[in-house]
């Protein structure tokens, strides 16, 4: 009954608050500020947006202070045949995020299950980035496990005027170029590299007694997803040398997929921490390409 009480607090709270001035502006990702914090342990001040997309549960057991629990799934094509697409339109979603107090400018932080989850919070913080959200950030939750937490359900934050969707730095890959780069590599004609994320009992999955494996060969390098994280969450700086000794360099264009773009996400993300700007996620993962 608390929780229903507090939810319906939360949401009387947003319902009257001031229509904020929409705005528009055209969006670019900051890499080199994306790079930098990832070098540097993160730190919470009053103006970061801390996101967290654990299970509601689990939120409301025990949160960071003015946080806010959101759902990667809710910014996803539900109701297409792919679920791991964007929406088509994030413009309501962009409204919903000011009523939040995120604009592009903000510094957001999204917490989750670390390599113990599926990815949730390097698919959110690759879905605000996506929307133009410049600075963001990913960890384990656990990583704030000395902060002083909380289980009661806060005021919102002041809401900033609304923002469009706006960005010159799309973070996916089409169908249509991941297929012209399958058939390129295939004739060894494409610096563009193909990472498969998946776990490696994912990748070596076999469909039966001589049916070969359970995805099509698309001339990928495979590389599970946790190598690119910590123990903490946070982007694995040290994979830079890794991936320069099988002949990946920063310049090069690298497409990830996993089953549904959420693993592959986050990886996205690790990578444009890492200073591999030319990274993008095929968001409909081998559910769209099969």
């Amino acid at each position: 009954m608390r929780l229903i009480l507090g939810l319906f607090f939360s949401v009387l709270v947003v319902g009257c608050q001031t229509t904020p001035t929409k705005v528009r502006e055209s969006l670019d990702l900051d890499f080199a500020a994306m790079q930098s914090a990832a070098e540097r342990p993160i730190q919470l001040t009053n103006k970061t947006v801390v996101v967290d997309v654990r299970k509601p549960f689990d939120y409301t057991l025990a949160h960071i202070p003015g946080s806010v629990n959101l759902n990667w799934e809710d910014f996803s094509d539900r109701n297409g045949r792919f679920k791991g697409r964007l929406k088509q339109d994030l413009n309501d979603e962009a409204r919903r995020l000011a009523l939040l107090g995120i604009s592009p400018e903000s510094d957001v932080v999204v917490v989750g299950y670390g390599a113990q989850g599926e990815g949730g919070e390097g698919r959110m913080a690759w879905t605000l980035a996506s929307m133009g959200v410049r600075k963001v950030q990913f960890v384990d939750f656990a990583y704030f496990k000395k902060l002083p937490l909380s289980n009661k359900i806060e005021p919102p934050r002041k809401n900033v005027p609304f923002w469009e969707v706006k960005t010159s730095h799309p973070l996916s890959a089409s169908k249509e170029e991941l297929l012209s780069v399958i058939t390129a590599a295939a004739e060894g004609g494409t610096r563009t590299r193909i990472l498969d994320v998946r776990s490696e009992r994912e990748y070596f999955a076999k469909q039966g007694l001589g049916m070969g494996y359970s995805q099509p060969d698309i001339q990928a390098v495979h590389i599970p997803w946790t190598e690119f994280l910590t123990n903490h969450g946070r982007p694995n700086l040290q994979l830079v040398d890794q991936l320069s000794g099988i002949g990946i360099k920063p310049s090069d264009r690298l497409i990830l997929i996993s089953n549904q773009g959420v693993r592959s996400a986050t990886a996205t993300m690790a990578l444009l921490a890492m200073g591999f700007t030319n990274s993008v996620n095929f968001a409909g993962g081998y559910q769209e390409l099969k």
